[in-house]
């Protein structure tokens, strides 16, 4: 028989068969659970002749304001998200600007410059990363922002949703 021809046949035989193996891995966690614990309030405000803005902050609750802003009184408080997950884990949290509307009308008021206190600690921009407490699996989010009030605001009861996010890292 021709070398070539038994080399070809030779090439095109199977090999012998190889094998490897890995570790298949899978954690699983408790369901993430976020609770409103408390609503965000700026409380009551007499309309300004000029722009002006009032301000919570979501760590002391103490309420700001421009000097164009007069109060009246009313409630005011940083909103809070409680939230319970499996113990020691990372999440993330994130909360996007909202506006609150005139109750009966299409008026509103921007809020943004949005902050956060976590488990009481000082207040910083909402978002990152944050650990749920190594035995119960807790955190507490206290939230708040400024209101953004026009001149001559068109005087009502105005309100509006907002919503924190928060995901297993």
């Amino acid at each position: 028989m021709n070398k070539a021809l038994i080399l070809t046949l030779a090439a095109l035989l199977p090999g012998p068969a190889l094998a490897a193996s890995g570790t298949s891995r899978v954690t699983t966690l408790r369901g993430l659970t976020v609770t409103n614990g408390q609503n965000l309030g700026f409380g009551s405000l007499i309309r300004g002749t000029t722009a002006g803005n009032v301000t919570i902050n979501p760590q002391t609750g103490v309420r700001t304001k421009s000097a164009s802003i007069p109060w009246v009184g009313g409630t005011f408080q940083p909103g809070q998200f409680n939230v319970n997950g499996t113990p020691n884990r990372l999440v993330i949290v994130s909360m996007p600007n909202f506006r609150v509307t005139r109750s009966g009308g299409t008026q509103f008021m921007n809020v943004n410059t949005l902050r956060m206190s976590v488990n009481g600690a000082t207040q910083r921009t909402i978002g990152g990363s944050h650990r749920l407490n190594v035995t119960t699996g807790n955190i507490i989010f206290r939230v708040a922002g400024r209101l953004n009030v026009a001149a001559n605001q068109v005087a009502g009861d105005y309100s509006g949703n907002y919503v924190l996010t928060v995901n297993y890292q």
